[in-house]
């Protein structure tokens, strides 16, 4: 997927350099005129919190309405596009995976959760809470004084501290095992690795040591869809993001995505999406 480009962290304008952190203030870049990014995609966790602000941000290609209170958080890896009008106010943070160590179960359990959703719609008062704990984030990171890192990264615990409170308060009723909740993790570590070769749900279930019906019943227990449809989701995904992330044709994105018959892979793409796979590609031309 080499035509969508790959951001890095570019701090170069923090004099401390320490590599991999990146904090701005978004009234900078579009307090005076409207911002819009390409499609592109990180190699980083990307958080947005909009205090005060409209647009749009498209996420894995799913859009999410640009408000006020609204947080945004990208895994590494993740394809997006950013449009907000002028006059938008909050603070965008940037970090590598090796910058930021959770310390302890309920850190590594907070950053864990809640950014398996990348939209969150926050009450007044959780974002004024995070806001205070980003602009602090910022100062340390624009005046870079010794003992700044240890700072950034106390507050960033109080980020994500702040933002799992706010995610157990919307999350359903019922609370999964947490056996249940590393087996769904380790499927979906897997789905992501062998989505190529690998598409069907014994596959998996026999990677897991599983029974088809114990790996159906983690999906289905998690996140209220079959192992099948999981992978489908997956597999769509991907095709998405070659389709509008490169300029390839249909049948080379087949293949890259493991499929040798080409009418087969448009089939499937029809059928989970309604649109063949150039039908898709033309409505974003």
């Amino acid at each position: 997927m080499s035509n969508i480009p790959v951001r890095e962290i570019d701090n170069t304008n923090f004099c401390g350099k320490d590599d991999g952190f990146k904090v701005l203030d978004v009234a900078n870049f579009c307090g005076k005129e409207n911002f819009k990014s390409e499609l592109h995609r990180h190699d980083f966790y990307f958080l947005l919190l909009i205090s005060k602000g409209r647009g749009a941000h498209t996420i894995d290609f799913r859009e999410y309405e640009i408000k006020d209170n609204s947080f945004y958080i990208m895994r590494p890896g993740q394809v997006h596009q950013l449009s907000l009008e002028k006059g938008s106010q909050g603070y965008l943070i940037e970090f590598a995976n090796g910058y930021y160590y959770p310390n302890g179960d309920i850190l590594q359990k907070a950053l864990r959760d809640v950014s398996k959703s990348n939209f969150y719609d926050l009450g007044e008062d959780v974002a004024v809470s995070i806001l205070d704990y980003m602009h602090r984030v910022y100062q340390e990171f624009t005046n870079s004084q010794i003992g700044s890192r240890e700072i950034i990264n106390s507050n960033l615990d109080s980020i994500f501290i702040n933002l799992y409170r706010h995610y157990l308060t919307e999350k359903p009723d019922f609370e999964v095992d947490h056996s249940i909740q590393l087996q769904l993790e380790s499927f979906l570590d897997l789905l992501n690795t062998n989505l190529r070769e690998k598409k069907r749900v014994e596959d998996y279930a026999e990677m897991l040591n599983l029974s088809l019906f114990q790996l159906n019943r983690i999906t289905k227990t998690t996140m209220n869809k079959t192992c099948s449809e999981v992978i489908a989701d997956h597999i769509v995904l991907e095709a998405k993001r070659y389709l509008l992330g490169t300029s390839n044709q249909i049948k080379e994105i087949a293949f890259e995505l493991g499929y040798y018959d080409v009418s087969y892979f448009t089939r499937f793409f029809k059928k989970q999406t309604g649109k063949t796979p150039e039908e898709y590609r033309n409505d974003f031309k």
